[in-house]
């Protein structure tokens, strides 16, 4: 599989965290004090349902914090809703269908927007979940319910959905060219640097990032404007400097980035997204690189 050295770059700064050798750490401790920023709205709902018996199409349905739902299955669903995403692993295609869902009331009934209604049967950490979608047809499978991340502040601040709004880069060459750009257009952000290096990735256009979704249950997801999603997981590297490990579904994308640190805080109610590293073009060629996001919650 062609590898997108630049683009991968650009991934794992969005996704808190870079693919590097580390010793993990189960230090609860809080990376930054939070400062003006308020839980997210569907907090008490978050949660992962998965199938336990591993039959039928639907393998998976995740809640998450500010209110978006991701659903995984191993085929599609005769629903008008298109799936946003598609990857191969362990020789299984999986589809993604992502939207947004409301709560009905406590006893476990959602509306999954544009795709149906969700109610949820609890037995501890097990159950049955029923999904009646809008076109027709009810799918019904047991269920466990994935434990969440041990409660810390670190993991409480970082998991909602953010929004980008602002992206500084630098590119260091024994020279600094720094640029500032409004959101996050991975197109216009490799433009940028292609002024300094090489970097024949040809992936394509449409590559603004509408939000970034980060959740208790170690999942991360990229929402393109052109309404296409990428999906992955995470975990702490170092949880004390707010350090993250992550991996794709079913890729195999290449990031030749070097010795990265990322460090995540909050002013003034916004997130601040701190990364730095070293990557090779595809000469080979060293460069330093550094990027700051601005984010809002929504």
């Amino acid at each position: 599989m062609k590898k997108y050295y630049f683009l991968s770059f650009l991934m794992a700064v969005l996704a808190f965290g870079f693919v590097s050798c580390g010793s993990d750490s189960d230090d609860n401790d809080n990376p930054s004090p939070t400062k003006n920023l308020n839980d997210p709205k569907y907090k008490r709902d978050a949660r992962t349902l998965t199938n336990q018996d591993n039959e039928g199409n639907i393998q998976s349905v995740e809640l998450t914090e500010s209110g978006k739902y991701i659903l995984t299955t191993k085929g599609k669903l005769n629903a008008s809703k298109k799936a946003v995403s598609r990857v191969m692993t362990d020789n299984v295609e999986l589809f993604f269908y992502v939207g947004d869902y409301i709560p009905q009331d406590e006893n476990g009934n959602y509306v999954l927007q544009g795709l149906g209604t969700l109610h949820i049967s609890y037995k501890g950490l097990s159950g049955e979940l029923t999904l009646i979608l809008d076109e027709g047809g009810t799918l019904t499978l047991n269920i466990d319910i994935a434990p969440q991340e041990a409660f810390n502040v670190a993991n409480d601040l970082m998991c909602r959905t953010w929004t980008i709004d602002k992206t500084r880069v630098r590119f260091t060459d024994g020279l600094t060219a720094a640029a500032d750009f409004n959101g996050c257009d991975l197109n216009e952000i490799a433009a940028f640097v292609n002024k300094y290096a090489t970097f024949n990735d040809n992936f394509e256009s449409n590559h603004k990032v509408k939000d970034l979704t980060i959740t208790h249950s170690h999942t991360y997801m990229i929402t393109y404007q052109s309404g296409t999603v990428e999906v992955g997981t995470w975990s702490w590297r170092n949880v004390s400097n707010g350090n993250f490990y992550y991996t794709w579904k079913g890729s195999d994308m290449g990031s030749d980035l070097e010795n990265g640190d990322a460090f995540f805080s909050v002013e003034d109610g916004k997130g601040i997204l701190t990364v730095s590293g070293v990557i090779k073009d595809d000469t080979g060629k060293e460069y330093k690189t550094g990027m700051t996001y601005t984010m809002s919650s929504k």
